[in-house]
């Protein structure tokens, strides 16, 4: 379970607090104050929201975040643990925001698309809350905790998980809690390095509930074998010199048609599938040896040290020099 010394406490027990009580204090005690884009983004997700808080709810406070976080990556807008009472209500609508939320004890309800969900312990959803939604307690408690998130891709990553139910089944103190509480860790780290790091632990959750849905379990069930055939050889030959045309031949597919049905099926092209396993693989031998970077541009397929320079930043947001260090600092 989470470690609550990452959480502020505040206790609604004998006095439930609405948000137009709320709101005003939002920003109160941020050092340094929040830029311009950072307060707009707290309007999106707070400014369309109507709520009545019941119970002892722990936040995440609300470190500022840099401004290259909120155009390029995944950030945190809202994070919080709640052992809320029987009053506790929240409505949301047209917010810029994309919730997870996981129950522990109790039972709540979700209203949201139309239909409603009952939720119980070990139950959870992913909405986007651009839709309207609201939820409440169902009985005298409802434990569970709530996280807001936005940034690049989220949209995307999130229509790679709706394409089913919105709801989620998980153990209590399974894979899904040790994603949240990375989270959670990742978010309370004050290094410089702190909205790459929430970003990269949003991620993984994210493409955690991804894989452990139906459609995802059912995907590659209609690849054809040809293509296949392509994705093992880029597998086995990835740190080489790999064209188009020679996956093409292997294929036995024009290269045009071949980039059209491996993006059907992939998500990407080719190259860059080829560059996504690239750069895992130089991550690895960053973490667990003392090669130069030189060396493990050369070793991952990338020939020319700058290039890969470049690469790698593009592609993680941080240098690969800087991600070593912070890696072996972890």
């Amino acid at each position: 379970m989470f470690d609550l010394a990452f959480f502020q406490k505040h206790d609604f027990t004998n006095a439930p607090l609405s948000n137009g009580e709320q709101f005003n204090s939002r920003f109160s005690g941020l050092n340094p104050m929040p830029s311009s884009k950072y307060a707009e983004m707290c309007n999106t997700i707070y400014g369309n929201t109507f709520f009545l808080n019941d119970g002892v709810h722990y936040k995440i406070p609300n470190y500022p975040i840099g401004d290259y976080a909120l155009d390029n990556l995944l950030y945190i807008q809202s994070f919080s643990y709640q052992e809320a009472g029987p009053a506790f209500y929240t409505q949301r609508t047209n917010a810029t925001s994309y919730q997870i939320l996981f129950t522990y004890e109790g039972s709540g309800e979700l209203r949201y698309d139309g239909k409603r969900y009952l939720l119980g312990p070990g139950d959870g959803f992913f909405i986007d809350c651009m839709k309207s939604s609201n939820y409440y307690t169902v009985g005298d408690r409802w434990t569970h905790c709530v996280l807001h998130f936005y940034g690049k891709n989220a949209g995307y990553l999130y229509s790679l998980y709706n394409r089913g139910s919105i709801l989620f089944r998980k153990t209590l103190n399974g894979h899904f809690q040790k994603y949240l509480e990375n989270i959670a860790l990742c978010s309370y780290n004050t290094s410089e390095f702190r909205d790459i790091e929430v970003s990269n632990s949003l991620e993984n959750l994210i493409l955690y509930l991804i894989r452990t849905t139906d459609n995802y379990r059912m995907m590659g069930s209609d690849i054809p074998k040809s293509l296949r055939a392509v994705v093992d050889y880029i597998y086995a030959h990835y740190s080489e010199s790999l064209s188009l045309e020679t996956l093409s031949t292997l294929s036995g597919y024009n290269k045009y048609y071949l980039c059209r049905l491996f993006k059907k099926h992939f998500g990407t092209s080719p190259q860059d599938y080829i560059i996504q396993l690239r750069i895992l693989r130089a991550k690895e031998l960053l973490r667990d040896t003392e090669m130069n970077i030189q060396t493990i541009s050369d070793i991952v397929g990338i020939a020319d040290p700058n290039y890969f320079y470049r690469l790698f930043k593009d592609k993680t947001g941080i240098s690969a020099a800087a991600y070593r260090k912070n890696i072996r600092s972890e």
